[in-house]
């Protein structure tokens, strides 16, 4: 092959280019057959993928700063290394994430190992992407013309000023728990009831101005009464979902229900917030600091591993926010408000956390631990996909033992079917450490009334990025004009800040969920949201809108009656029958009456 061009442009390169590799789109209708999309190869090629990035990310933490390795060295309490909590281990699902352009990067050298061209001819990559892949080239001989170094992206103000000094985005988390502290807060604490059971929940802005009197959770559904018929007491620790401004952390303080019910004790994270904390908070963000220029420093840490490409520039901007900005400040927190809350609270024998591998949670298990509580199992609120690689570590680290530099885990995982059964299994999941449960989060749709196919149902991603993409692509298709469109905006977001017109001759349905299936003839659904799985629950048809630049991770993925947008003709031609309400015995375990949990909970306990 004389010549490759590797295109990250989002619109479609001439046709006149016979070898194309495209960064950032899919393959456009009528493209040579010779062009390769890297969003598609992304997940053509996902198992091989998903198993060198793993490979990728132990080699990351088995490097060498200094003398020590990298998990060691960022330990910043016993039993618990900053690097599992930083987001190249995060594996965040954000639009053009740090983990998928690693991925990207890791296939486009794979294609052109493969097709071996004399020259490349790069146009529209970001400018560090553009860098690596000069190096790497030249390195093998391989000659590089980049004609355009960097696509002109629109990016904020605000967001240049961020990554350009991380630290001021730190100092405003400092100031506002600082306000919170001297504003004050309702100090209703835990209270050592004689519990032995903790249970971590979300708490999510509410949209009534009313006061939050019910503590009934989203993501535990009946568990907390299935607690109480079980005469076990419990402690409900709420964390706030959203911390970005002191009013967002008052609001979540003021709005979490801290009220006793049924044997369960209510109380907050942010309860736990004082000076102590604070102080101790500033000191870990500076130990931070020195870690991050520390690793700055040694980039031979991250040159040369694994696939043979120097990722340093990929990983720096990931690296000055976890270990510099606002995420090191926020996490230096939520480190010591665990180290705080469960320092306080008797032995308990059971602890129960919603499981996705967030930074919180590794602290939350660390500190469980060093606080010599118990058996420890994360529940996913909704199930697993093979591409979220936050809930899909190395099998080594499932494997492993349980040492200071290991990656925090629960005893056991919680699965609530076969469907997230056999993905935790391929994924390297011990099979002795899989509870199988039926699922909280999912239940089925009771409708009342007739049911009518009236309209095509958007449901809305927690992203403004994705929702702007996923209501463009349904007007794009076509998908709007066979029938009328209904947009549900995500309910922990709303409509967000949606580019104007996206919403133009589409009705916003912001109520609740089950009447807007009602009367849905189609689930339109893009890359992440769960409520895929209660559109399929209720019989519908449900259609995945996959972004570019982004992980596919619909949890909706694989079950029958599932549909990608390449199949948008044929579903539209032919409408599947909607409402035929699917058989869930081989995919989900679905009870009102919680038997096997009602079996596992005791049995903890002994």
């Amino acid at each position: 092959m004389p010549s490759l061009l590797i295109w990250g442009h989002a619109n479609p390169p001439p046709t006149a280019f016979r070898n194309v590799i495209l960064w950032r789109s899919f393959t456009p209708e009528g493209a040579p057959s010779s062009w390769l999309s890297l969003p598609t190869e992304t997940t053509v090629r996902r198992e091989n993928l998903i198993s060198d990035y793993r490979d990728l990310m132990q080699t990351f933490g088995e490097s060498k700063v200094g003398t020590q390795g990298l998990t060691h060295f960022t330990q910043i309490r016993p039993g618990l290394s900053y690097w599992w909590m930083s987001l190249p281990s995060m594996h965040s699902l954000e639009v053009a994430s740090v983990p998928f352009t690693l991925v990207r990067i890791m296939l486009l050298v794979q294609i052109i190992t493969e097709k071996r061209p004399e020259a490349l001819i790069i146009t529209g990559l970001p400018r560090d992407v553009s860098r690596l892949v000069y190096r790497w080239a030249r390195a093998r001989g391989i000659k590089v013309d980049i004609q355009k170094q960097h696509s002109r992206e629109r990016v904020r103000l605000r967001s240049r000023v961020v990554s350009s000094f991380p630290s001021l985005a730190a100092f405003r988390v400092f100031t506002s728990h600082l306000q919170v502290i001297i504003r004050g807060r309702n100090d209703a604490v835990m209270e050592a009831n004689g519990s032995e059971v903790t249970v971590v929940d979300y708490t999510v802005p509410k949209k009534s101005p009313e006061p939050r009197t019910s503590p009934n959770s989203t993501f535990w559904g009946p568990l907390p009464q299935l607690l109480s018929d079980l005469s076990i007491s419990s402690n409900f620790i709420h964390m706030p979902a959203s911390l970005a401004t002191a009013e967002n952390i008052l609001a979540d303080t003021h709005e979490a229900p801290v009220s006793s019910e049924s044997g369960n004790r209510h109380a907050r994270l942010y309860s736990e917030l004082n000076w102590r904390v604070f102080f101790r908070s500033v000191q870990d963000y500076f130990r931070l600091r020195r870690m991050g220029r520390s690793l700055l420093k040694h980039k031979r840490a991250f040159e040369d591993v694994g696939a043979q490409i120097p990722v340093a520039e990929v990983l720096r901007p990931a690296l000055l926010r976890f270990f510099f900005g606002r995420d090191a400040a926020l996490n230096s927190f939520t480190i010591n408000l665990w180290d705080r809350l469960l320092s306080t609270l008797p032995p308990q024998r059971l602890g129960l956390y919603l499981f996705e591998n967030q930074p919180w949670e590794f602290a939350f298990q660390s500190s469980w631990r060093r606080n010599n509580h118990g058996t420890l199992v994360g529940v996913p609120h909704s199930t697993l996909v093979d591409w979220d690689l936050r809930i899909f570590g190395h099998p080594e680290s499932l494997l492993g033992a349980l040492d200071s530099d290991s990656m925090p885990w629960p005893d056991f995982v919680a699965v609530n079917g076969n469907l997230m059964k056999n993905r935790a299994l391929r994924a390297g999941y011990p099979q002795q450490r899989l509870l199988e449960v039926e699922s909280l989060r999912f239940q089925r749709q009771d409708f009342l009334g007739p049911r009518t196919a009236d309209y095509a149902l958007i449901l809305g991603e927690y992203s403004t990025i994705y929702n702007d993409y996923l209501l463009h692509q349904a007007r794009n298709k076509g998908l709007t004009q066979e029938l009328p469109a209904v947009f549900r905006p995500h309910p922990q977001t709303g409509l967000g800040d949606l580019n104007s017109g996206a919403l133009a001759g589409i009705r916003v349905w912001d109520g609740d969920l089950t009447k807007a299936l009602t009367h849905a003839a189609v689930a339109v659904v893009g890359s992440h949201t769960s409520a895929s799985i209660d559109a399929w629950l209720a019989g519908i048809p449900v259609l995945i809108v996959p972004h570019p630049e982004a992980f596919g991770t619909c949890p909706a993925e694989g079950l029958p009656g599932v549909s990608f947008l390449s199949d948008t003709n044929r579903l539209r031609m032919h409408p599947p029958s909607p409402f035929s309400l699917p058989d869930t015995s081989h995919f989900l375990h679905i009870s009102s009456e919680l038997t096997r949990w009602r079996h596992v909970i005791p049995q903890l306990l002994d």
